[in-house]
């Protein structure tokens, strides 16, 4: 029985060393990923970009452009021309042939929208 007794004692000692051990491991490791951290923020401070995105003056919706519908005005969004300021920049040539329309029909928007845009 002694030589039992014995045998416990001597797992209950190598069990609270493990633990002890696992412990000491995980409290180093934690003071480790802190001072990382901390070397982190003081190394590299964040500073934000800021893109400014320049927006018209006066947003003046497409239909507003006289020859200019619903339907014309979400095809010309569709082409990525949002706005009567947008259209007013305009290449005639390029934008007929996105659309698929006459170079004529898209000059006399051009010229309705530098209109608009010019009185405002």
């Amino acid at each position: 029985m002694d030589g039992l007794v014995a045998l416990a004692v001597v797992i209950v000692i190598i069990v609270a060393a493990v633990i002890a051990y696992y412990f000491t491991l995980a409290k180093k490791r934690r003071k480790e990923e802190a001072a990382v951290q901390e070397t982190r923020v003081e190394e590299t401070p964040i500073e934000e970009e800021k893109h400014e995105v320049a927006a018209p003056k006066t947003f003046i919706e497409l239909t507003k452009v006289k020859g200019i519908g619903p339907k014309w005005s979400e095809r010309l969004r569709g082409a990525g021309v949002n706005s009567a300021d947008e259209l007013a920049k305009c290449d005639s040539k390029e934008l007929a042939e996105k659309l698929g329309v006459s170079e004529k029909i898209v000059s006399r928007w051009i010229r309705n929208a530098n209109e608009i845009v010019a009185s405002k």
